[in-house]
């Protein structure tokens, strides 16, 4: 994906961020039985061990090759790094 963009948007929060706002999706959606149409059709959202382990190990398995390869993408594409929830908002408001 990154080759075909013009601009990389990598959003680089804590496990702790991440989970938090997993469990948010997945309350609000059974709670207000809210249907997220961010989601295939069909696709049970659940929040099981296996989801929890995944969220947790991201940063841990994938971020030192999404760095490496939005270093090399770098010279050529607008690269925006947003950390937490203030970097998103000036993101957006730049945007």
């Amino acid at each position: 994906r990154i080759e075909r963009a013009d601009t990389v948007i990598y959003f680089d929060f804590s496990r702790y961020r991440c989970l938090h706002n997993a469990f948010v999706r997945m309350f609000k959606g059974k709670l207000f039985k809210k249907k997220r149409t961010d989601i295939t059709e069909g696709c049970d959202e659940r929040f099981d061990f296996e989801f929890f382990k995944w969220i947790w190990n991201f940063n841990r398995d994938h971020r030192s090759g999404i760095y490496n390869k939005i270093e090399q993408a770098q010279s050529s594409k607008e690269v925006h790094i947003v950390r937490n929830y203030r970097d998103k908002k000036k993101l957006l408001k730049m945007l």
